[in-house]
């Protein structure tokens, strides 16, 4: 019924069936590793023994999940709306519009040091903006009329070593008055 400090256990790791030695041991009770890439996913099993007695088994089988982007309104005073993920298809209801693509499933570290690359398109055309290479693009309606483009944008990751960690996703945007005539994003 006592708590036994985590320097009394030896925490014995193993991944996919392998014994992780280097990360096993006395008081070693956290795990860390990074996900093979390839694999639909990771099995990962510890035994903790107290002593030469094993008192706890855990096993968990960590799936892959494939990269995705997710496409946010950014507001111009509250930033990113996170509670308002856009549906595949979205209604404007003003002449501008921000949007940010945030990716989901890619490696932290290559979000930090700059290795993925945003494409973007409009109506199947290459588009751009200024911070278009951040994730984000703003769209405004000139002129008057009503009609729709598809918006999308890719994700690549060009570190060689994580180049198959890529993301498309599309939008389907209606804009402008139905009475008039056709109407053009600029940017």
């Amino acid at each position: 019924g006592a708590t036994l400090s985590s320097n009394n256990l030896s925490f014995q790791w193993k991944r996919n069936g392998s014994a992780m030695a280097a990360q096993s041991g006395k008081g070693r009770n956290t795990f860390s590793f990074t996900g093979d890439q390839l694999k639909t996913g990771e099995n990962v099993v510890l035994d903790v023994y107290f002593g030469d007695v094993i008192v706890a088994r855990g096993n968990v089988l960590i799936p892959a999940a494939s990269p995705q982007i997710v496409l946010y309104p950014r507001d111009p005073l509250r930033g990113i709306l996170f509670d308002q993920a856009l549906p595949g298809a979205v209604s404007l209801s003003s002449r501008e519009f921000t949007v940010q693509a945030v990716p989901y499933f890619f490696a932290s570290e290559s979000l930090a040091d700059g290795s993925l690359t945003y494409e973007w398109t409009l109506g199947g055309k290459p588009t751009s903006g200024p911070d278009s290479a951040a994730g984000i693009l703003t769209l405004r309606q000139t002129g008057e009329g009503a009609g729709e483009a598809v918006l999308g944008v890719s994700l690549q990751n060009i570190n060689s070593s994580k180049l198959l960690q890529a993301a498309r996703m599309t939008v389907r945007i209606v804009f402008g008055d139905s009475s008039t005539g056709p109407s053009f994003f600029g940017l």
